[in-house]
């Protein structure tokens, strides 16, 4: 019957529809006048699945890997696909191509797929109550590069990645080194200096740890440690208003830490683990958690992380997970990943 109706459409263009005989023959298409015949219903499902699965989502339709990461890079820069003939302006993708995927998507009943009401609860989760300020989708569509950063009193560490999730680059700052004199005129210059050797980007990302009721009951050596450590982290916030250009701050966010806890596992009998082994292995490209795809980066990178100090990447581990949780929950709106956060 769908293809009765598809070999209609393809009449009405007038494009051949010849049945298979045995002999190859040329098809030519006018693209800018074709179109599916896919049901409003069914064209409905197919956009929605489309639009919000993630990589690993579209295994799960036995959609292949090459096929999957041309449809979440043709996503990223055609933006939310709002019919299906869009499909046909990403590269490598034929009529053949999309009829396939779109069956594929109507016919499959993957396991891990999210329903409708469990994604809308899950837009709501991130983006009203981990993230902040909310993320608007420009900002998603224009974005080049993503820089998660994380601020401890004994340094700075940063992780860099693209807007298909390769990690470009990593890095570590000392800020105070051991039994150095807290001077809050020499932090800034040092702040100042750290700043301008951190990579531009067009989203800058780290954890919001501005909750200090832990600290009524706790020693006065971790009141200095958190006020100074707050110190830092509104210097550094400043700078990178300023480095904004103009913007007015408006691709600076915050994730509470409960995200990148609950998606990589970092909570201990109540307290955070650094999962200093958990981001080695991510830098070994291993799949090791159901809602994460391999991390891609290239060697040069991987070199570079596994030759720094075992201390410092433990810093760099942290800006780590903090990318990824933010790339995958709301840039690549990973639908395991919200499902972990839902369940969690």
């Amino acid at each position: 019957m769908i293809m009765k109706r598809k070999h209609q459409v393809l009449q009405n263009h007038g494009f051949s529809t010849k049945e298979h005989t045995g002999k190859q023959t040329t098809k030519v298409y006018d693209l800018t006048q074709y179109e599916f015949s896919y049901s409003a219903e069914e064209t409905q499902r197919i956009l929605e699945i489309l639009n919000h699965s993630s990589e690993e989502a579209f295994f799960e339709f036995k959609i292949t890997k090459g096929m999957a990461k041309k449809l979440i890079k043709g996503r990223s820069q055609l933006g939310t696909f709002q019919n299906v003939s869009q499909l046909l302006n990403i590269d490598g993708f034929g009529l053949k191509n999309v009829e396939n995927i779109c069956d594929k998507v109507l016919n499959e009943k993957p396991s891990q797929i999210l329903k409708e009401e469990e994604f809308v609860q899950s837009k709501v989760l991130i983006f009203k109550k981990l993230v902040k300020p909310r993320v608007e989708p420009q900002i998603i569509k224009e974005m080049e590069t993503l820089l998660a950063i994380d601020v401890m009193v004994g340094g700075l560490s940063w992780t860099l990645l693209d807007r298909h999730g390769v990690l470009i680059d990593v890095g570590y700052e000392e800020l105070l080194s051991k039994g150095q004199r807290f001077d809050a005129p020499k932090i800034y210059d040092k702040m100042v200096s750290v700043a301008r050797r951190i990579p531009k980007a067009d989203v800058f990302v780290w954890e919001e740890r501005a909750n200090y009721g832990y600290l009524q009951k706790a020693p006065l050596g971790s009141i200095i440690i958190a006020m100074k450590l707050a110190q830092m982290r509104g210097i550094l916030t400043a700078l990178l208003d300023i480095r904004q250009e103009g913007k007015k701050g408006g691709n600076l966010f915050y994730l509470r830490d409960i995200l990148v806890s609950k998606l990589f596992n970092l909570k201990v009998g109540g307290e955070r683990i650094c999962g200093l082994n958990l981001a080695d292995q991510i830098m070994q490209s291993e799949k090791i958690l159901d809602w994460l795809p391999p991390l891609e980066l290239n060697n040069e990178t991987q070199e570079k992380y596994f030759s720094i100090d075992k201390v410092q990447r433990k810093y760099i581990s942290t800006s780590l997970f903090i990318s990824l949780a933010f790339y995958q929950t709301v840039i690549e709106n990973n639908v395991l990943s919200h499902k972990v956060l839902i369940e969690g």
